[in-house]
């Protein structure tokens, strides 16, 4: 395998790029299988854990259309717990308390229909806080208020496919709705903390047709920003860099196709960045790592629209600011 990994290095180092080919981590903790990584998927949730200082990777649908429930993190290689969690779920989000030091998952596509169950993750075991709050929902966007130690969740799809336009915050023991008037019903939208202007920031998604606007809550009302040079986008990338105060937003689903653009917004204008990196993808994570950079995993890459068609990753790539690295899983 050493000199397979090697060969492939060398060949890759030739080409006008050189990205490092992931190679496997230790084996999977607590599983019988000898799976080293997570299998490729999309779909997924991500979340910076704060206090552990690693990244939590759960859920989302594979290569076989089968919907996962599986839990790994990651702080240099991939490792897999063995924690019971909520059980398989596509397209929800997880965010970090960082005041109460734990990760939280809301809601998503169960093996049947759509959840409405919070759940909360302290690093070795998940716990289910509980069952009433927003409906039942996927696609939504969520982000952690971090001046206010909320978690702020918005929009989505319901059980009746219908879109959603509400806005609802975690305080750790309960969940409350705080808004109905702001961004138009949506999904697929993408959502951030932005540490500097103390404010959560929500780009794009999908009401019927493929958006491109951007829109802030300070914790009592939604605020339309000027238009964005980035093309409208759902399923896309969306993170802080706090050492540099800026959102990272990479790829998505645009007008007509996946893409692989990379942006920086700065809090008054974006910026594009034309260099090599990641294929284009949506589906994918991304969460800033300190220490690391903006890292995105996974994802459905190429143009293939059809399912048998959509070919799912499963590499990690980190954004430093002015290159894309595809990182070795033990780097």
């Amino acid at each position: 395998m050493r000199r397979l990994m090697g060969v492939l290095s060398i060949l890759l180092l030739l080409g006008a790029a050189a990205w490092l080919e992931p190679t496997p981590a230790a084996s999977a903790v607590g599983s019988s299988d000898l799976q080293e990584a997570p299998s490729p998927r999309s779909g997924h949730a991500l979340a910076y854990d704060q206090r552990h200082q690693r990244l939590v990777l759960y859920g989302g649908i594979d290569a076989q259309q089968q919907r996962l429930g599986d839990t790994w993190v990651w702080n240099g290689k991939w490792q897999r717990l063995a924690a019971a969690g909520p059980g398989p779920r596509l397209d929800a989000q997880m965010v970090c308390d960082t005041t109460r030091g734990r990760v939280v998952l809301f809601g998503g596509m169960g093996e049947k229909e759509r959840q409405g169950d919070t759940w909360e993750f302290d690093g070795a075991q998940w716990e289910q806080a509980v069952t009433s709050g927003p409906e039942a929902r996927n696609l939504y966007g969520m982000a952690y208020d971090e001046q206010r130690s909320r978690v702020v969740l918005f929009g989505g799809q319901n059980a009746a496919r219908q879109r959603l336009g509400d806005t609802w915050e975690w305080d750790g023991k309960q969940w409350l709705r705080v808004s109905q008037v702001g961004p138009s019903p949506r999904g697929a939208h993408s959502m951030a903390y932005h540490a500097e202007r103390k404010s959560v920031v929500l780009l794009g998604g999908y009401d019927g047709k493929t958006l491109g606007d951007l829109w802030e809550w300070d914790g009592k009302t939604w605020k339309q920003l000027p238009q964005p040079a980035a093309p409208s986008r759902l399923h896309s990338a969306l993170g802080y860099d706090a050492k540099r105060n800026r959102l990272i937003l990479f790829g998505g689903f645009g007008e007509r196709n996946r893409i692989g653009d990379t942006w920086e917004w700065d809090g008054k204008s974006w910026q594009s960045f034309n260099v090599a990196g990641p294929p284009a993808r949506a589906e994918h994570e991304g969460v800033y790592m300190p220490g690391y950079g903006f890292v995105i995993c996974g994802g459905i890459v190429g143009q293939g629209m059809a399912v048998e068609e959509r070919t799912r990753v499963n590499d990690l790539w980190i954004w430093n600011g002015t290159t894309w690295k595809r990182v070795d899983s033990s780097d």
